[in-house]
């Protein structure tokens, strides 16, 4: 599925398409939408940002496990970290502007949507491949030592967020209380290591 939105090619892979209309269908947790809706106001943060900047992207893909803004111009060392930095941020501050309305009206689905942006928003700030945190990282770093050694730093980091879901999930299996959340902590650390070494 592809078509144009203010001047800028979008791209939905019909993977996404399915894979997301499957989860709406079997969704017995209400926390699907919250969580779309947490996804969504992070790359609008990004989007945000690049804008502020005078550029807008020239095209978005949005297929299964990620969304790829592409941009037309590099940024300055700062540039780029105002860009990383805003998803997270949107995340907070929509988290808090959830939990007033929460407070105010006592609804439940509005502290769904609140509590799903800010664990969107923090788990992207972990210094590993493939999230907002590991681009930081890999932005300040390369600003004083080589782009081998701040790209190593964060495939190290990586590894070690990796190795603690392997040990987290391994001891949830032998507490007999198997925690899922760890398994797909440690695939998606696991397919930010192999992506990278097939891009380098």
């Amino acid at each position: 599925m592809r078509f144009q939105v203010f001047k800028t090619d979008i791209y939905i892979s019909f993977l996404f398409v399915a894979f997301f209309a499957l989860l709406l269908l079997f969704d017995r947790t209400g926390l699907l939408m919250p969580a779309f809706f947490a996804a969504a106001v992070h790359e609008g943060g990004h989007i945000f940002a690049m804008s502020a900047l005078k550029n807008k992207p020239s095209e978005i893909r949005i297929s299964l496990g990620s969304v790829e803004i592409v941009r037309s111009v590099c940024f300055s060392y700062g540039g780029q970290a105002f860009i990383q930095a805003a998803g997270p941020l949107f995340n907070i501050v929509f988290f808090a502007v959830f939990f007033v309305f929460y407070k105010l009206l006592n609804s439940e689905m509005l502290l769904n949507f609140s509590f799903c942006s800010l664990i969107y928003g923090l788990f992207n700030l972990i210094p590993a491949n493939g999230l907002d945190g590991g681009d930081l990282l890999y932005i300040f770093l390369s600003r004083k030592h080589s782009l081998s050694f701040s790209a190593a730093a964060v495939d190290i980091l990586t590894g070690i967020f990796a190795a603690g879901s392997l040990f987290m999930l391994v001891l949830s299996v032998f507490s007999h209380k198997t925690d899922y959340r760890f398994l797909i902590l440690l695939i998606y650390f696991l397919i930010g290591i192999l992506s990278k070494n097939q891009n380098a």
